[in-house]
């Protein structure tokens, strides 16, 4: 019973950390877009620039979310295991899981931003 529990956690952990990747690609692909080349000629390209910085916060938004969830989530495996040692290192696994994504993704913030003038 308690592995196939152990394996349910486990993959929604892998369905959360897929999406956090995804969310985070996004968010690249995003930041390098040239927004001058995607308004045409003499558009002037604002509102396209716009489009991208909403959309980057939001993405932004999400994968912080996202983060927090999963920290919260660590957390209750981690405190609800009973002292069974494959659940508190499930629990610290999730919770290891969720800071190295946010720290990947505030490190992509930092990135950009040196590069890109962001």
């Amino acid at each position: 019973m308690n592995r196939a529990k152990n394996h349910k956690i486990g993959v929604w952990l892998r369905v959360l950390q897929s999406i956090l990747l995804i969310l985070l690609l996004i968010f690249l692909i995003i930041s390098f877009v040239d927004p001058s080349s995607a308004a045409g000629p003499g558009a002037g390209g604002t509102s396209f620039n716009d489009l991208m910085l909403t959309i980057q916060s939001i993405v932004g938004g999400i994968i912080g979310l996202m983060a927090v969830f999963m920290i919260v989530i660590g957390g209750i495996v981690y405190a609800s295991s009973q002292g069974n040692s494959g659940q508190m290192g499930l629990g610290k696994e999730i919770i290891m899981s969720a800071i190295g994504g946010l720290l990947l993704f505030m490190f992509t913030l930092w990135f950009l931003g040196i590069n890109l003038g962001i």
